[in-house]
């Protein structure tokens, strides 16, 4: 059997989720809005969540569950909001069972500007999944400040959104190419969940 370490999306993604850029002035998740909140963030998969190999090495995993939880441990004016994963978990899969060998943290970074922005982009680094694959050896995937899609936030105009993650990655590979990762989480705590600036 092959050990796969494919990135934990969900992991990435909320930990991306959880750290907010805010070089010049404060940038804070909130909840409700204009209540930092510096707990835990949990997201549950919305859609199936998937890494598949860019040169055919192993095929694709996909999981049809997945759980990512972080906790908020950095924020203010002038510091980057972030955080560390504290959970990642994948169930219901086909084609390789994952396995979190380390959890890692994040950066969200704000998309345009004003005092509440509804999207920011999402970062990762030292994120790393174990899977036991069902075809070809063993590849090992790694984050390294990698971009992994976006957070669309709850704003004024729609205040009981629910905020949800949009997995678009190119995730680089340490022993046998990069690998491409899709799916989506919702945030089910806090939730709704803003982001001010």
């Amino acid at each position: 059997m092959k050990s796969i370490k494919i990135l934990g999306l969900a992991a990435m993604a909320l930990t991306a989720l959880m750290a907010m850029a805010g070089a010049a002035s404060a940038t804070t998740l909130t909840s409700p809005t204009g209540t930092t909140y510096t707990s835990t963030i949990k997201a549950e998969a919305s859609s199936t969540i998937t890494l598949t190999s860019a040169f055919g090495g192993f095929g694709s995993v996909a999981c049809k569950s997945s759980v990512v939880e972080g906790k908020m441990e950095k924020h203010g004016s002038g510091v980057t909001t972030g955080g560390n994963l504290t959970k990642l978990t994948f169930s219901e899969c086909t084609g390789g069972t994952p396995t979190t060998t380390t959890l890692g943290g994040g950066e969200t970074h704000p998309i345009g500007s004003g005092t509440e922005l509804a999207t920011g982009t999402l970062t990762s680094t030292g994120t790393t999944v174990q899977v036991t694959g069902t075809l070809l050896g063993t590849c090992n995937f790694k984050t390294n400040a990698t971009d992994l899609g976006t957070v669309d936030f709850a704003t004024a105009a729609n205040p009981t959104k629910t905020a949800e993650i949009t997995l678009s990655a190119t995730i680089p590979g340490e022993n046998c190419g990069n690998a491409t990762m899709e799916g989506s989480y919702k945030v089910v705590s806090p939730d709704p969940l803003f982001l001010d600036s």
